[in-house]
């Protein structure tokens, strides 16, 4: 089964919010906010993000071993093109959380599809992710 973000931004303020229903909190460690930021930028620290939820559990990549983490959606987001840095830091500093959408999702090591498929089979599901679909960045 495919797993997606289930919209659950977690910021240090919300922690008592944890695991409430079918959800997986995946932690972000200091080393993927190390990632994230040179992704983002340091604007991302702004922020304050300390976990996200799925509805399913990080699992590890199958050609690199990786586990899953929110930097993976950050790297497919803008490897792709579907968003800017600018407009997912200030989507996070508002509080805006992804939709209920289930999106391929692409590991940031190797760049290989994860488990986070969309199940609708829309976007593609290519392999890797320069193989992927890119579309202009909101």
């Amino acid at each position: 089964t495919s797993a997606r973000s289930t919209g659950g931004l977690v910021q240090a303020p919300q922690l008592e919010q944890f695991d409430d229903g079918p959800e997986y909190t995946l932690m972000i460690t200091p080393d993927e906010e190390s990632r994230i930021v040179e992704l983002l930028g340091p604007e991302y620290l702004e922020v304050g993000l300390i976990a996200t939820k799925t509805t399913g559990p990080a699992r590890h990549c199958s050609v690199c071993g990786k586990p899953t983490e929110f930097v993976d959606w950050v790297f497919t987001a803008l490897a792709r093109g579907i968003h800017s840095p600018e407009f997912i830091v200030e989507s996070l500093k508002l509080g805006n959380s992804p939709k209920k959408l289930g999106h391929d999702v692409y590991c940031s090591h190797c760049g290989h599809l994860t488990h986070f498929r969309d199940a609708t089979g829309a976007e593609g599901s290519a392999p890797y992710i320069a193989l992927a679909p890119v579309r202009r960045p909101i």
